[in-house]
């Protein structure tokens, strides 16, 4: 045991599901021995962490949105009148919407194309 070239060991516990989901992507990666998918994963597999920052920023428009479109309903309904300063904020509001989807839509797809490769 001295004469090993791997003289480090570690150990990790699964639960039933775990031990399913890891026993397929083993498979799927063609690899028979549980010990070299798992130094293979490790040391060249990536882990993917998003950066959620964009989509915080679309729920949050989205939001300023709808309140703003209850508020400018409310007051229709009350007075049968809308003011033009409530439509163009509302409408710059949807367009900086946009700006934002268009952009977390980029993001969205070059991580895509990076996880595709």
């Amino acid at each position: 045991m001295a004469n090993r070239r791997r003289s480090n060991f570690v150990a990790t516990r699964f639960s039933n599901e775990e031990m399913n989901i890891f026993t397929e992507k083993m498979q799927q990666a063609g690899i028979k021995s549980k010990d070299t998918y798992l130094r293979k994963m490790a040391l060249n597999g990536y882990i993917v962490r998003f950066d959620t920052t964009e989509a915080r920023e679309l729920v949050r428009l989205i939001a300023n949105i709808s309140s703003n479109v209850n508020q400018i309903a409310k007051r229709a309904n009350e007075s049968r009148s809308v003011y033009a300063s409530d439509v163009q904020d509302l409408h710059m509001q949807v367009h900086n919407l946009k700006t934002e989807a268009i952009e977390a839509v980029k993001i969205y797809r070059k991580a895509q194309r990076f996880l595709n490769q």
